[in-house]
């Protein structure tokens, strides 16, 4: 098994672990500090960079069930009337993702490639929470046993909230932003949920 060892990696990760391992540094308390605190964003920006990824495959998924029902029935309207709700939720998810990335509300507290980007609100929370709360419902669909429903529901809420965690950790947002993401994810759910039922 090969051992990789970060400290003589040329890459920032590989920096700061070599700076944190060094005997010298470690007697400065204050940039040992700074360091640590880097690591724990560099550390978060990935957690919540993986979980986006694994939101937007379980929206792939959703509309993939969504168009096999249409496929198999050969008829718009004998698809469940919640695969139209998901649609028009992940359009109006998408359409104020793309917004915000060009509307600069406020800007994010470290320079992206040496630009300021646009931070409020923080559209990776949103998305996050919007994606892993509306896959709750199929969830329900897809698996029979209570015990099984509970454990995904479950794992799903822990997504959700390891989303929100780890991009405030990143370091790219204000705490507002954050803030400001999750209530408009919790408008969209609400919307969500009302047209999930109203029907």
């Amino acid at each position: 098994m090969k051992v990789i060892n970060l400290g003589e990696t040329d890459s920032v990760l590989g920096n700061i672990v070599a700076q944190m391992r060094d005997r010298t540094i470690q007697k400065d308390s204050l940039r040992f500090r700074f360091n640590l605190k880097k690591l724990g964003q560099i550390f978060g920006y990935e957690i919540s960079k993986a979980l986006g990824i694994l939101a937007i495959l379980l929206a792939a998924f959703i509309a993939a069930m969504g168009l096999w029902q249409l496929i198999r029935e050969k008829d718009l309207k004998k698809v469940n009337y919640r695969f139209y709700a998901t649609a028009c939720l992940y359009i109006v998810t998408m359409v104020l993702y793309v917004l915000f990335d060009k509307i600069a509300l406020n800007y994010r507290p470290i320079l992206v490639n040496d630009i300021l980007a646009p931070s409020y609100p923080s559209t990776h929370t949103m998305l996050g929470l919007v994606l892993f709360g509306s896959a709750i419902p199929y969830i329900w669909v897809c698996i029979e046993s209570e015990k099984g429903q509970r454990l995904v529901t479950a794992c799903c809420c822990a997504f959700a909230l390891l989303t929100v965690l780890s991009r405030f950790f990143s370091g790219y947002h204000w705490l507002t932003d954050i803030i400001g993401g999750i209530l408009f994810a919790g408008a969209l759910l609400s919307w969500y949920t009302y047209a999930g039922t109203a029907v």
